[in-house]
């Protein structure tokens, strides 16, 4: 085996094991980062935070017209 050849090799050995470590944890982390951002919590805040910015824009002097 020539060292290209070699080398190659160990690229794909190391590619692979790269690969079988984020889909083992590449689904925990979506299921993580979608249950924080889709939380009881996150959905209050976010909605008092709209709440806000929209009194912020009428306060303002800006008319909405809907």
């Amino acid at each position: 085996m020539s060292d290209n050849e070699h080398k190659s090799s160990k690229d794909v050995n190391e590619l692979r094991d790269v690969l079988d470590t984020v889909s083992e944890r590449a689904p925990k982390l979506i299921r993580d980062i979608i249950g924080t951002i889709y939380s009881k919590e996150a959905g209050t805040a976010l909605g008092q935070s709209v709440g806000a910015y929209y009194k912020a824009l009428v306060e303002s002097g800006m008319s909405w017209c809907f």
